[in-house]
């Protein structure tokens, strides 16, 4: 099943995508004929489009001669409408090069188009565009940034075009094509959550995706084909032939039934029917071959090795082998990985130099912006002192003034006890974008699988009515395992809001038992997901070591909460100021353990980052000192830390750290 996923990409790319406009002969014939540039163009560009999985080489010759005239003629009258065609001839020609195998190749060719969509601002065409480019990863198995492609087009949602604007691309209807997309962004999403063990995501996107091609009548192959991977991944053979089965009557070409042929093999490979297994393996090869679809031939030759292995057919096995060997070379060479990273190298560099860019355009409004407010700020210090001068030739005005500094000198006070204060609040700042993220998850689950939940009840209805036994039984399942997961993920948010009310509570709160390593585990993750929201680029190793057997123990929980995030946000801090300067072989690394000891439960928050310089170690719990740049820290969060456990709980905390090295903080406290 190792290179399943990446023939399931192609068959539904061709069905849908380039979809076979005339018979070749008939389109060859009018070629021939044709004089006018701009029927030339549009014959050129479905000649590509006709072959990009019969005759790949061929495609790509017709590509290449339509772009060529489309630098002398519009292939269709307009700026807009010929780079549409580029576009559409630039994604086909992709397609066709990865058939052939040259994924380096490939993937350039979707980033130019990609690219291409951009400058003219078509939103239909640059996520049509996303969505090729995230197939050429799935080509080079890289199923997390395909994944992320395809989650980019599926936030875009259908972007809805005028009929005629979109007719030269596809002539079926534009309603039923849109609904092919939503189809095609939740398989592609399943299909890679699948590969990536994401099971609750793929099954939810899988689920989603049968859903809407059971409702809008398509019968598309690629659901029942995903349906029936998820059955064989949980070893459910005899339903996973049922969904298979159903694939492959709506497989009318043969490239599209090479999949389920090795699907079939796989299947009866693992449940013990070697003959079945055998005949429908040779018959993936075979189509395989006259498909141009290698990666179809290294699955079938790898079922059909074991297989005559097993059965000490020694010659038979070496030659399905060297058959696979010689597939894996042509698809997977070394100087084709290279191309490869080499053009997401630089695709790379082109993103991050827009980022750069669009920085430093943010950076200078921010700069002109300054300018002006303290012009503003000249222009009022101008007039205060010219009112100051005033006031001071004014003995009649000396009074008020000596008003206006005690007036002032009790404000500073106040500020200073309301800065205080809010420090004590300002960790729920903090906290905002881990809750967003956190509890965004469970409801999310919550609400999909309710929905899903839904539609698999109707059916579990009409199967019941129908008699179909088995089908019931393997509805029943899924929604009693959709139910647990709504069960989970619904006490998971229960959990978080709760947290979430508790640390809002201002006042000196009341002692209640309290479990300290989850308390711990939860502010750890809302620290971690709260900086990632501020740096999306920012990755740390999470590690835990809890004592389960520990008891509960009584605190104010938002108090001894506000300590933990203090720490947690002071370690991320670190160990992210560490990682601009280090080597690429630093990994940041927070860890976490708790223990108990004379009566006394032990925190230890450690991280590898910059530690503290033995001249500092002793002012670290003061009162407003901060290492941090002007406007990152207040200084508060480690003097108001000690004050909760040492002044408010009666324990006690501590650092132990090696400038450079690590920086550990232990916190006691006892049990009451």
């Amino acid at each position: 099943m190792k290179y399943l996923f990446l023939t399931l990409s192609l068959f539904f790319v061709v069905q849908f995508s380039f979809a076979q406009y005339k018979e070749a002969d008939s389109l060859k014939r009018e070629l021939y004929i044709a004089k006018q540039g701009t029927v030339k163009g549009r014959l050129l560009m479905y000649l590509c489009l006709s072959y990009v999985y019969a005759y790949p080489d061929s495609s790509v010759k017709y590509g290449e001669q339509a772009l060529q005239l489309a630098q002398k003629d519009s292939l269709i009258t307009g700026e807009h409408e010929l780079k549409t065609g580029e576009i559409t001839v630039l994604n086909a020609m992709g397609e066709a090069t990865g058939v052939k195998g040259d994924y380096a190749k490939n993937l350039a060719l979707q980033l130019r188009a990609l690219k291409l969509a951009e400058s003219i601002n078509d939103k239909y065409l640059v996520y049509r565009s996303l969505f090729f480019t995230g197939t050429s990863y799935i080509h080079a198995h890289n199923y997390q940034t395909a994944l992320n492609y395809f989650y980019k087009v599926k936030a875009g949602g259908v972007i809805k075009h005028d009929a005629e604007a979109v007719k030269y691309i596809d002539n079926t209807q534009t309603d039923i094509r849109y609904m092919y997309d939503e189809i095609v962004d939740d398989a592609f999403i399943g299909m890679c959550s699948l590969r990536l063990n994401k099971l609750d995501s793929a099954r939810y996107y899988i689920q989603q995706s049968y859903r809407l091609d059971i409702k809008s009548n398509v019968h598309s192959n690629l659901p029942y084909a995903l349906t029936g991977a998820l059955y064989i991944q949980r070893g459910q053979y005899k339903q996973a032939l049922y969904y298979i089965r159903m694939g492959r009557k709506f497989s009318a070409a043969n490239f599209m039934k090479i999949g389920r042929y090795t699907e079939f093999a796989d299947i009866y490979h693992k449940t013990g029917v070697t003959d079945s297994a055998i005949y429908y393996a040779k018959k993936a090869i075979e189509l395989g071959q006259h498909a141009a679809i290698g990666a179809e031939i290294i699955v079938a030759c790898q079922t059909l090795t074991e297989i005559y292995a097993a059965k000490h057919e020694t010659d038979s096995a070496f030659k399905y082998q060297e058959m696979l060997l010689a597939a894996k070379d042509s698809l997977f060479s070394r100087e084709k990985v290279l191309g490869f990273q080499d053009i997401v190298y630089k695709e790379t560099q082109r993103q991050e130099e827009l980022a750069t860019a669009k920085q430093e355009i943010i950076n200078r409004i921010r700069i002109y912006v300054l300018i002006g407010i303290v012009a503003v700020f000249f222009l009022v210090g101008i007039i205060l002192w010219r009112n100051n001068r005033q006031k001071q030739k004014a003995n009649v005005l000396l009074n008020q003034q000596k008003e206006e500094i005690q007036s002032t000198l009790i404000q500073l006070k106040s500020t200073q006890t309301q800065l205080i204060q809010s420090e004590k609040m300002a960790s729920l700042g903090e906290l905002t974008a881990g809750i967003a993220h956190e509890i965004q998850n469970p409801l999310n689950f919550v609400n999909n699988f309710s929905e899903v939940s839904i539609e698999l009840l109707e059916e579990l209805q009409a199967e019941a009515k129908a008699g179909h036994n088995e089908d019931v039984v393997a509805i029943a399942g899924d929604l009693s395992q959709n139910l647990q997961k709504i069960n989970h993920h619904g006490k998971r948010a229960d959990f978080i809001v709760k947290g979430m009310l508790q640390h809002s509570r201002t006042g000196t709160g009341e002692r209640q038992p309290t479990n300290v390593n989850v308390l711990a585990d939860e502010f750890l993750k809302l620290s971690y997901h709260g900086l990632r929201a501020k740096d999306s680029s920012f990755n740390a190793e999470l590690i835990t070591h809890f004592d389960e057997t520990l008891p509960k123990i009584n605190i104010v929980q938002q108090d001894i909460g506000r300590v933990l995030l203090n720490l947690f946000n002071n370690a991320f801090y670190a160990v992210h100021q560490k990682q601009k300067t280090a080597d690429k072989n630093y990994q940041p690394t927070v860890e976490v353990s708790t223990s108990a000891k004379d009566n006394l439960i032990i925190i230890k928050v450690k991280d590898n980052g910059m530690g503290i310089p033995n001249a500092i170690k002793e002012k670290i719990m003061q009162p407003f000192f901060t290492t941090k740049p002007t406007g990152e820290g207040t200084g508060l969060g480690l003097s108001l830390s000690y004050d909760m456990v040492v002044k408010g709980h009666g324990g006690s905390i501590t650092v132990d750290t090696k400038e450079g090295g690590f920086t550990e903080f232990i916190v006691t406290l006892p049990f009451v």
